[in-house]
């Protein structure tokens, strides 16, 4: 009976645990030079999507160390074309489990810290079994 209420429990719970999420961030436009929200807080295997919304604009993590764990530069594209742009680009990063518990600081080279912001990770709460006596 315990281990028919524990994997009833976690076959209710997985499905809300293993689908991610998407956050969309909007860069610059009427609001200026800014990332529309600024800050998230996002899991292990969300996507953010960064759309330019007018303005000569990119988004790059600030630490560009590939061996300190994630990062990224995007503007038209986050591999070849990803110096600013005015063109009306869109760019999507998955959060890898490499990211772990961290902040990822990023802004937009062109405009500096007075256009930056943060994604706030952490990983999904893994299910713990449990019994009901």
């Amino acid at each position: 009976m315990k281990t028919r209420i524990a994997l009833l429990a976690a076959s209710l719970l997985a499905p809300a645990c293993v689908w991610a999420a998407n956050h969309n961030v909007t860069v610059g436009g009427s609001a200026g030079n800014v990332f529309t929200p600024s800050s998230l807080d996002v899991q292990v295997g969300d996507t953010v999507t960064f759309s330019n919304a007018g303005g000569f604009h990119n988004v790059a993590s600030t630490n560009q160390d590939p061996g300190a764990g994630f990062t990224f530069r995007c503007a038209v594209d986050c591999t070849s074309d990803n110096a600013g742009s005015n063109a009306s680009w869109t760019a999507v990063i998955t959060i890898p489990a490499s990211a772990g518990h961290a902040d990822i600081p990023y802004l937009c080279e062109v405009h500096g810290q007075q256009m930056s912001g943060v994604l706030r990770v952490t990983n999904p709460v893994s299910l713990q079994s449990f019994s009901i006596d």
